[in-house]
């Protein structure tokens, strides 16, 4: 994809529960505050313009994450 092809798109990183039985616990809940974040498996999903792009491992969210970008660097022309 062209990088002019991206301007006014949005691109997203969000998290959801790891399994159904998580997500129904989350929706369970009155509070997200009652419940810590930290106990539970949470899945990150990248998505670009609303559309799902990419699906990592499920983890906890207190664990640390890298992100690495499967798009090339940005070529210098030079004038």
């Amino acid at each position: 994809m062209a990088a002019v092809e991206t301007v006014g798109k949005q691109l997203t990183l969000d998290y959801v529960p790891a399994n159904e039985d998580i997500a129904e616990l989350v929706n369970a809940q009155a509070s997200l505050t009652d419940l810590p974040a930290y106990l539970l498996d949470f899945r990150p999903i990248l998505m670009f313009d609303s559309i799902i792009i990419a699906i990592g491992n499920a983890s906890t969210l207190a664990r640390g994450r890298s992100f690495k970008s499967p798009s090339p660097r940005p070529t210098c022309v030079r004038w």
